[in-house]
């Protein structure tokens, strides 16, 4: 082969050699704006139980300290172990009537399938507000609240799953799902 032949094969080989390198960072660029993406959008739930004078209630808060809307797939309540109704408020009035408080004076919470909770977002699920709160009622709640499980399943826009179980016996953390 002359040598003047060479030089188009060689320039070829590198042009190829590039070409196949861009395809590769185009393609790892690709994953890493999708996992960016994905997490830039991550739902945190937590929860939070609360007897302080510095709050407008007292009683179990959850809130969503993520990046972005969890959205509710599934929510259960149970008290002593036992799922309570899965039908709403009425799911509530039965818990309440078993751990012996007053839907009149306590505030309560249901979530349904396709309930969004935005970010920053905090909801009482149960709680009793300072206008009505007294000292045998705070008793009542702080009674109630180690016999009550709540259970959370949501997901993120992406539709990754993640559970919270608000319980007394669990940390205030998501558990994949």
């Amino acid at each position: 082969m002359p040598e003047n032949s060479l030089a188009p094969f060689i320039i070829s080989i590198a042009a190829l050699v590039a070409a196949l390198a861009a395809v590769g960072v185009a393609v790892w660029q690709g994953a890493e704006t999708r996992r960016h993406n994905r997490r830039s959008v991550k739902p945190h739930l937590t929860y939070y139980t609360f007897f302080s004078a510095n709050h407008p209630c007292a009683g179990l808060e959850l809130s969503n300290n993520g990046v972005g809307p969890a959205v509710i797939t599934r929510f259960e309540v149970l008290v002593d172990g036992t799922l309570m109704p899965n039908d709403g408020a009425r799911g509530w009035h039965r818990a309440l009537e078993i751990l012996s408080l007053e839907p009149g004076w306590a505030l309560f919470h249901w979530l349904d399938p396709d309930d969004a909770i935005r970010v920053g977002e905090s909801l009482w699920l149960l709680a009793i507000p300072e206008k009505h709160l007294n000292p045998e009622r705070e008793r009542l709640l702080r009674d109630a609240i180690p016999r009550l499980e709540v259970r959370v399943e949501y997901r993120s826009v992406y539709d990754e799953p993640a559970t919270l179980i608000a319980a007394e016996n669990t940390s205030s953390a998501d558990r994949a799902g």
